[in-house]
């Protein structure tokens, strides 16, 4: 995953990604089931990257009966926020989408509940030799088609007596109040991801969000993506589609 700190390093990279390339999204209005959007090569499987952190809560649940507290010292145990997030417990990891935190839960995952999540959500599960790392949106990620997180995200929104379900809701909502995705500035349910750029030419980096509003009875679905930019910027650029359609 591209680091959030080279993207704001180069803003002129990120300004001129932006003039090529401008905000993409995917929505879909659960009371009607329409969908709009506007989404280059929206069946292709690309890395996106931490966004997917929601279904591995979902996995780790059905074979857990409790989450881990950890405390992320952020470069020392390779978290993307140099002075690290401290103390964490799932919900607070997945709304400031530590590294440190997640990937200690996808290296325990058990391989059958994961198919498990995947074929209940419709995500294309991950390859045989996939990586801890790559699970939670490094490297090459866990690639996936837009069409299909939408879904998998719209269905999410629906559950919530599964125990890893309220959890990985918990942690949306406190990453759109003060986590990664508090740009958004709706009372909403949030996840962003930052993963390498899969446009032609290729800029710094792609950003993600996935956005589930109004917080009480979603009625609106949507995934974002903006090249040359971070998760979290994505998120801002996501308030105002959200506003729009609703």
């Amino acid at each position: 995953m591209i680091s959030r700190r080279g993207l704001l390093a180069v803003p002129f990279v990120a300004w001129a990604a932006k003039q090529t390339c401008g905000t993409e999204y995917l929505a879909v209005n659960l009371r009607n089931g329409n969908r709009v959007g506007q989404w280059e090569a929206r069946d292709r499987a690309v890395s996106m990257g931490s966004l997917l952190k929601p279904f591995l809560v979902v996995a780790y649940g059905r074979t857990h009966s409790r989450f881990p507290n950890l405390v992320c010292r952020g470069e020392a145990d390779r978290c993307w926020l140099p002075h690290g997030h401290g103390r964490q417990d799932v919900v607070m990891a997945l709304a400031n989408s530590c590294n440190f935190y997640f990937r200690h839960v996808a290296g325990e995952l058990n391989r059958a509940a994961l198919e498990s999540v995947c074929l209940s959500y419709g995500l294309e599960g991950p390859a045989d030799a996939i990586t801890a790392d790559e699970l939670i949106g490094l490297r090459s990620g866990w690639p996936q088609r837009a069409t299909a997180v939408l879904s998998a995200f719209a269905r999410l929104a629906g559950e919530g007596s599964e125990p890893g379900v309220q959890l990985a809701l918990a942690g949306m909502k406190r990453s759109a109040e003060l986590g990664t995705a508090r740009g958004l500035g709706l009372r909403a349910r949030a996840k962003t991801g930052t993963a390498p750029c899969s446009h032609a030419p290729r800029s710094e980096g792609d950003g993600y969000a996935a956005v589930l509003y109004p917080l009480d009875q979603v009625r609106l679905v949507l995934l974002a993506r903006q090249c040359g930019n971070t998760g979290a910027h994505a998120a801002q650029l996501a308030g105002p589609i959200v506003r729009k359609l609703v």
